[in-house]
């Protein structure tokens, strides 16, 4: 399934509110996130460094669009070889000093994946 630049913004705000947010205790981080999330749905381009990246773009990209098939099925592989990939957010000093590590299964991709086809 091929999907736009919105699309993968709109989908990623709603797995970062709806998937991560409710398991997040550290008020200032959840701020941090829901913030991003904002700024993400309001402002497509602001993924613009990962999307348009060489790498992942020669994997995903396809013409304007992205192919979802292909990130979810490279996603999950990686996933399943190696384990769960983690992210880390920094924290902002006066909000929430330390940074937050989050781990993703690959049933984490399938809930971001959903999010971003149902956007």
């Amino acid at each position: 399934m091929e999907v736009t630049k919105a699309q993968i913004a709109k989908g990623l705000a709603k797995f970062i509110q709806e998937d991560m947010l409710p398991h997040v205790d550290d008020k200032g981080m959840q701020f941090i996130l829901g913030v991003a999330s904002g700024a993400i749905d309001a402002n497509p381009q602001a993924l613009d460094k990962l999307l348009d990246n060489p790498l992942f773009a020669m994997a995903a990209k396809s013409g304007n669009n992205y192919d979802l098939s292909v990130l979810k099925r490279s996603a999950s592989a990686t996933i399943e070889k190696y384990g769960k990939l983690e992210i880390t957010v920094p924290g902002i000093k006066f909000l929430s000093p330390a940074d937050k590590v989050f781990q993703f299964s690959k049933e984490d991709i399938e809930r971001l994946v959903s999010r971003i086809e149902g956007s």
